[in-house]
């Protein structure tokens, strides 16, 4: 399974959110390859210890990389990344030549040789509109949507998932699911709201999870470089990492029983 984890605003958990479900499946046994297409490279940092590695997802996009090239261990056992960095923030540039075909699907084409040693790619998007978060919708199987309860980011979820919609028509790709993720949630009245609100309106398309608002997460993800697992086993914004990846396998089991 291909997941994106992505949005077109920043702050909503989107790279703390990715970097636990690769390490979520990975704990179940699966083969996890990560792609970092943020050109902050936060992920990459997370799973490796530094940024800007050479060669990585820039030179994938542009051709001028294989996976074989780019794929690095981490220090998390079955998850191999495709480092991002600084590079890639030029790439939106490069691939906007007339010459280069394509360009929307790069990330699709280069990561085929790769399908069978893997058996889960998570994607962590740029928080933005460019070609290299069309990248990773497209290579897609599922796209997570982080949504946080600020008014901005409520009036952006609707159009993103619309954006999507018209990506993969335009490009003649099948429909894919695409799920909301209730990130960053509070106790406030706003907050509540929001989660009412998106849940009446869209139903099945918001997971069941959401992910509170703690400091335990940056602690832990930025502080100390490890999961909110390691760091804080029994808070609550733990748990509900663990039980939000726990209904992303079980949505997958469930979908492949009936296929």
């Amino acid at each position: 399974m291909r997941y994106a984890i992505s949005t077109f605003k920043g702050g909503a958990g989107k790279s703390t959110i990715s970097l636990h479900l690769a390490i979520g499946l990975a704990q179940q046994g699966q083969r996890v390859l990560f792609a970092d297409l943020d050109h902050q490279g936060n992920t990459t940092k997370f799973f490796t210890g530094q940024k800007d590695q050479l060669p990585n997802l820039a030179h994938g996009l542009t051709m001028e990389a294989t996976v074989a090239d780019m794929v690095q261990p981490t220090n998390y056992k079955n998850i191999d990344i495709l480092p991002g960095g600084a590079d890639l923030a030029g790439v939106t540039v490069k691939l906007s030549a007339p010459q280069q075909f394509g360009r929307e699907l790069r990330l699709k084409t280069l990561l085929e040789p790769a399908s069978s040693s893997y058996d889960a790619f998570v994607f962590d998007c740029p928080p933005e509109r460019s070609t290299l978060n069309y990248n990773g919708i497209l290579a897609a199987d599922k796209c997570f949507l982080p949504c946080a309860p600020g008014e901005w980011d409520l009036d952006g979820i609707h159009g993103m998932m619309a954006e999507i919609m018209n990506i993969n028509a335009a490009m003649s790709m099948p429909e894919k699911p695409i799920k909301i993720i209730l990130s960053r949630m509070t106790r406030n009245k706003f907050s509540k709201e929001v989660e009412k609100l998106l849940r009446r309106e869209l139903g099945e398309g918001v997971c069941r999870t959401s992910i509170p608002e703690s400091p335990k997460i940056p602690e832990a993800v930025f502080g100390q470089r490890k999961s909110v697992w390691e760091y804080a086993p029994d808070h609550a914004a733990a748990i509900a990492m663990r039980t939000l990846v726990n209904e992303v396998i079980r949505n997958d089991e469930q979908q492949t029983r009936v296929a």
